[in-house]
Parts: C-alpha cells; structure tokens; sequence
C-alpha cells in the first residue's frame, strides 16, 4: 500500500515537472515574437477593412491636420506636433507582367516619405477582392526596412495564387477585379494624413511597369577571318618589301645605258663629218665644171 502511493507521488511530480517545462519553453518562444510578426503572418486582411473604416479608401475621408496630434503612451496621452509628424503616401502602383510559376500576380507599389525622419519597419498590405472585400479575400502584406527621409521607395507584392480563381460566372472562372493597397497596414504610425495610406485600384486599368533593358553585343571574329586578315597582312608586307621605286635602277644597267649613250654620240657626230665634207667636195666639182 505505501509503495503504489510512493509511486503514485513520483508520477505526478514527473508530470508536472513536463507540464512546468513545456509551458516555459512556450513562454520563452512567445517572448521572440512581436505583435507586427504574428498580425503579419495572419492569413486575412481584418486590419485593412479597420483602416477603410477609419479612414475611408482613396480619400474619400479628409483626416489632415494643422495642429497637433495626441498619441497614445504608457504615460498617457502625448502631443506631437505638426512639424515633427510626417507623412507617408502611395505614389503609383503598376503591374508586373513576370510572373512566376504557381504564384498570383504581381505589383510594384512606389511609396514616398514626406517627412524629416527616417521610418523603419512599417508593412504594406495587397488585397486582391471580387465584389465586396471580406476577411479572408488573399491579400498578402510585406515588411519594409526603412526609407529615408524625402526618399521614394518601390516595394514589390505577389499575390496568393487564389486571386486568380476567386469566382465562377457560367462556367468561367473569374480572378480579382480590385485591387486594395495599404502602406502601414497595422497603423503603426502616426501621420498628418491617414487617408493616403489606402487605395482601391481597377485590375483591368492597372498599367504595366515598362523595363528598360539595353543589351550590348560584341561581335567576335572568327578563325577563319582571323587567318585571313593575316594571310592578307603577310602578302601585303611582302609586296612591300619587294615593291621598288620606279626610277631607281640597278648599278649594271646604268653603265650599260651611259655606254650605249656615248657610242651613238659619236656615231652621229661621225655622220656628221661625213656628210660635211661630201658637201665640200660636190661644191668644189661644181666651181671646176663652170670654169
């Protein structure tokens, strides 16, 4: 009898001492996790339709302000004014014509900072919705670093697969037709104007992001070309070298030239003596025949 209640005792010492161990391993993972991790890695976009409550979709609601702003603390209420309150905003949003296998479409969001600080770590969230926007519409949210101040940064966004395949008309399958875009998706941040932080995009009107690429090409001469262009080169050179000057001459054709030059000088200076002195001798026949 003592000896089952002794084991009965050791056994739930062990349990507990499990139980006491896994509840502290659970508390020392939660303690990693921060609320932005685990609302980002949330499958719907219940905190987007919070923000088109707030502050309505492409601006329909006007929340700027000229005086200063009370944020929540620990302390309390805290007044920030207006000068030190910036303001981030959607420039323009395009579509991605690359699309990779088994993944949904993609987006290039291009968000500005209008501020004198730097703000690091804020989400932006896509949501894709056929008709009316609902919790579990597939929207995906992406996590920016931080953009400096007076910057533009473009952040890029997939879509789950399922945005391609969110209804049935007749037989047809239909995708999404809207596109719903937020930047500090969780609000987060406090800024002069929360209205711009949320716009709604007609798919078929999103234009494409134009890429620019310049392809340089360089031509390579092959064996063939190579060899000829030195055949060519050798047969020139050659030529050359052997190649001389039309006027020059060589030392044994110059003597022979002068030889022949001087012999046909006295040759004709012989005929002319000849010729001379036949002439005297007709004059003189002449002058005895008349006497």
């Amino acid at each position: 009898m003592r000896q089952s209640t002794s084991t009965v005792k050791l056994l739930n010492v062990a349990i507990l001492f499990i139980a006491s161990l896994a509840i502290s391993m659970v508390v020392c993972n939660g303690q990693d996790l921060s609320r932005s991790d685990l609302l980002s890695c949330s499958s719907d976009c219940s905190h987007v339709i919070d923000l088109i409550h707030r502050h309505g979709v492409n601006q329909t609601c006007d929340t700027a302000g000229d005086g200063q702003f009370v944020a929540p603390s620990a302390y309390g209420p805290v007044f920030i004014p207006a000068c030190e309150t910036g303001d981030l905003s959607i420039v323009s949003v395009h579509q991605i014509a690359e699309i990779d296998d088994g993944c949904g479409p993609k987006f290039a969001v291009v968000i500005s900072n209008c501020s004198t600080r730097c703000v690091e770590g804020f989400s932006v969230t896509a949501v894709g919705t056929l008709g009316r926007i609902h919790c579990f519409s597939p929207c995906t949210t992406v996590k920016v670093e931080k953009i400096h101040p007076n910057e533009s940064l473009q952040v890029e966004l997939t879509l789950p697969i399922e945005a391609l395949a969110m209804g049935n008309r007749n037989g047809q399958v239909i995708g999404f037709q809207r596109l719903v875009i937020a930047i500090d998706s969780f609000d987060e941040f406090v800024e002069t104007d929360e209205a711009n932080n949320i716009k709604a995009y007609c798919a078929s009107t999103l234009p494409f992001l134009e890429v620019q690429s310049s392809v340089t090409t360089e031509v390579v001469p092959s064996q063939e070309q190579v060899s000829q262009s030195v055949s060519v080169d050798t047969t020139s050179t050659q030529q050359l070298e052997t190649t001389q000057p039309l006027t020059a001459q060589p030392a044994e054709q110059a003597s022979v030239n002068d030889t022949t030059s001087s012999a046909v000088t006295e040759e004709s200076a012989d005929a002319l003596q000849n010729a001379w002195q036949q002439l005297n001798t007709e004059t003189s026949a002449d002058v005895a025949s008349e006497g």
